[in-house]
This record gives structure tokens, sequence and C-alpha cells, in this order.
């Protein structure tokens, strides 16, 4: 071997662990970012462009860079060095070598799943299709929560032409773990195969029942939106409180509580009902998504509080239209009293969460609401079916092009999908 040769192989140990820790930043940062207020989607090209970058950077340094990615996930054990293993393991098709990750998956799923989707979401169509099937037809409960999870995933419906899918779903719906159920009951949409879950209406598991009732609403179907509305009762006022925002995903009942107050029609009771018990933070991702302005009084009320002020504001401004930030209405820092601010133990300072968006200024909010039309849901001060929503995937930050998504889907009864958390690399 040459001069030349030994040094094209040289691997600068530092440099690649440095892109290895990099790499797992920006997928965390992308997964606590799905649904921001403040980033759009030109930030996610960012974060994506950079994050594969990265992950060039370890697959240059070949089998030495592999073997220094196990050595770090060992080390710090966290999802987003599991994410770069996984994702690194199964593009080169290294999952014999896996070991470590599925290991770890196996002894806290709840923390490494979303990982090990996110890397198999990060493939090429064809070996995300692979991984999809292997999966699907694995023994392995935690592969077929996988396999489904990843089908539920992606932009239009799937076409699954040799059926081998659709054939296994059904075998999915009927399977002993209510994991495995939900996650089938999420890829069924995309599979067009909704009608298969109705029965599962009526599960024993109200997570079982709650995914049910969401893949035939998007179908346009409301027969499971009383199942939904009483998902989110029995999870959301405990579930919610578990979940730190600045370390952890979004939760599975924020999950729930966005499809239910996209379903429910305005003026709904079952609404008002939630409305009265929820986490304020719950009780405002709910009134955004329902979008009846005659819930407008009720975020107000919010303005004040010190662990969700901000994203009050916000909430607001989504649906009037009307923006706070440098204007009368926002509140600056030499204006603020902070010194009666009293949080519950389970709480988090809106200053810390809800870093970047403005702090409102609640009595010229008052002043400032505009009217707005009555029983019928509000987007940016305007009904939502008058609004340009392909605009607004294009322009609005992450929450409003999930929203924006969302109508369009059910405009169209599931006839366009669109998966705003697709990686947005080139």
């Amino acid at each position: 071997m040459n001069v030349i040769d030994e040094f094209s192989r040289a691997i600068i140990s530092p440099l690649v662990e440095q892109h290895i820790t990099d790499a797992a930043f920006y997928w965390k940062r992308r997964d606590l970012f799905a649904h921001s207020p403040i980033l759009n989607w030109q930030a996610q090209l960012l974060f994506d462009n950079a994050l594969e970058a990265h992950l060039e950077g370890v697959r240059v340094a070949g089998k030495a860079g592999w073997e220094l990615a196990i050595e770090v996930l060992d080390d710090w054990k966290r999802d987003g060095e599991l994410f770069v293993c996984a994702t690194l393991g199964l593009e080169r098709g290294y999952e014999k070598q896996l070991d470590p990750v599925w290991s770890m998956l196996q002894d806290k799923p709840a923390t490494y799943l979303r990982a090990l989707i996110g890397a198999a979401l990060w493939q090429t169509q064809e070996r995300k299709l692979e991984l999809v099937k292997k999966w699907g037809h694995s023994d392995d409960e935690l592969c077929q929560v996988a396999a489904w999870r990843v089908l539920a995933r992606g932009d239009g419906f799937f076409e699954d032409s040799d059926k081998s899918l659709s054939s296994q779903l059904t075998l999915a719906l009927e399977h002993p773990s209510a994991f495995v159920r939900a996650a089938a009951c999420r890829a069924s949409f995309r599979l067009r195969q909704t009608e298969r879950v109705t029965d599962l209406l009526k599960d024993s598991e109200t997570t079982v029942a709650a995914e049910a009732a969401i893949a035939l609403l998007r179908t346009g179907d409301l027969k499971g939106l009383p199942l939904l509305h009483k998902a989110v009762s029995e999870f959301g006022s405990s579930e919610g409180l578990r979940v730190d925002p600045l370390t952890q995903a979004p939760s599975r009942i924020e999950r729930w509580i966005r499809y239910l107050g996209i379903a429910s029609p305005p003026g709904s009771e079952e609404i008002e009902d939630l409305l009265d018990f929820l986490p304020s933070r719950q009780v405002l991702l709910l009134i955004l998504h329902h979008g009846d302005p005659a819930w407008l009084p009720r975020v107000r009320q919010y303005l004040n509080v010190p662990s969700c002020a901000r994203y009050a504001g916000w909430v607001w401004s989504s649906l009037t239209g009307i923006n706070i930030e440098n204007s009368p209405l926002e509140l600056f820092d030499e204006d603020r009293d902070d010194d009666d601010e009293v949080l519950d133990e389970n709480e988090w300072k809106t200053d810390d969460i809800d870093l970047g968006l403005p702090m409102p200024n609640a009595k010229a909010v008052v002043g400032a609401e505009p009217p707005l039309p009555v029983g019928k849901q509000v987007l940016l001060g305007h009904p939502v079916n008058e609004l340009d929503l392909r605009a607004l995937l294009r322009e609005s930050p992450h929450d409003l092009r999930w929203l924006a998504a969302a109508h369009l889907e059910r405009h169209k009864k599931g006839a366009e999908i669109i998966d705003v958390r697709s990686p947005a690399r080139r």
C-alpha cells in the first residue's frame, strides 16, 4: 500500500465522534420540534441538511466510523446516538451488528423506539419498504410496532401491489399486544384498509380504540369520535403532565387532542367538558386545533399564566391572524412583574419552554380581538375552508403546517395525504 492510500484511510477519531454527536443533536432537535410554533419548512431543511452532512462525515470513515458510533452510543445511551447507529447500520445492512441497538430497545422501548422509526424513515424508499416488510413479518413485537409506525408515515396512500402487507395487517390487528394493534391501526389508513379497524373501536385497550377512531376520522367517518373523547379524558390530565417539553418529544395524548379538535364540530359540548379539566397547555392545544372562536375568551385567561403565557399568545395569534410580536400587543421584559409568578410543581416556565415566542400584553390583547365567524373552524382570522392551505404548508411554522395538511386531508376525505414531518433534505 502506498503513502497516499495510507493517508486516505486515516481516521481522526475525535472529528468522527463530533460528527456522531452532532448528527444525534440535529435528529433530536427535529424530533422535539416536529410541532414547533416557530420553525418552518425552511428551518427544517437547514436542520435536515446539517444532519445528513454529519451522517456523511461518519459514513466516509467506513467501518471505523461505525464502530465509533457504537462506542459513543454505549457511552451516552441516548436516543439521538441510537438514531445514528440505526441509520448507518440499516442502510449498510449491518443488522446483525445492531445487537446493542436492539438490546437498548428491548430494555427501554418508550425511550428509543422513536429513534429506530426515525432511522428507518431516513432510508431510501426501497430500503424503507424492505424494512417494513421484514419487520412486519417478524415475531418480535417491537419490530412489528416499528414496521406499522414507519408505514403510517409518508405522503399519499401506500400501494401494496402484492398484498403482502395487507394480509399481514389482518394478523397485526388481531395481535395479542395492544401496542401492535394500535400501530397497525395507524398504518391501516395509508393502506386504505380502515374498514378493518371498525371492530377495534370496542377494544378493551383505550389506546387501541383511540387509534382506530383516528384512522376512521381521517376518512371522514366520525363513529369513533366519542371514543377518542373518552381516551383524551382518561389520559389527558395525567399523561400530559409527565412529559418534560424540554427533553421529550410530544406524547401520544397530544396527537389524540389534535385529531379530536379538528374532527369535533364547533359548539361541541364534549370539547367544553375537556376544557374544564385538562392541563393548561393541553387546553390551548385543543382550542387551536378545534378552531372555534367561541373559546378565545378561554385563551385570554392563560395570557398571564406563567407556565404557558407565551404559548397562549401564539394560539391567540394563530386563531385571530393578528401578530403580537413587535407591536403594542407584546409585553416587553422591562414592563413585566414576575414577583407573583407561582408555578405548580408539574409545570415549566413559559420563558424556558416557549423561548422565541413573544410575551403577550394581556390587557392590550383583549381590546384588539377582531370579530370572527361563529360556528366555523377558523385559522389566522378566516374560516379554514377559505384559506390557501397549500400556502400555509410552504410558509407557516410546523404546528400550523400540520393543521393545514390535516384540513386538506379532511376536506378531500383522505384523498390527499401530506406528511409534514418527512425529511426535507436536498
